[in-house]
């Protein structure tokens, strides 16, 4: 017996490989911990309990918006 690569493939695609299975897992931590501030973000701003400086730096946000309308 031989030793040698369980699957035959070219440098290329082993780096690629190798590459996807790194920054994909990577990737979806950060876009869950995204999803999570949002949530977060939406239920306080929903039930009214945002501070008071963000409760005005939305509604400044919301005034640009009306006013580029």
């Amino acid at each position: 017996m031989k030793p040698g690569r369980l699957i035959i493939s070219s440098a290329q695609t082993d780096q690629t490989i190798g590459g996807l299975t790194m920054w994909i897992p990577a990737a979806l931590v950060e876009v869950i911990g995204l999803m999570v501030a949002l949530g977060t973000l939406m239920r306080l701003s929903a039930k009214g309990r945002l501070r008071k400086a963000d409760r005005d730096a939305m509604a400044r946000a919301r005034g640009r918006r009306a006013a580029s309308a």
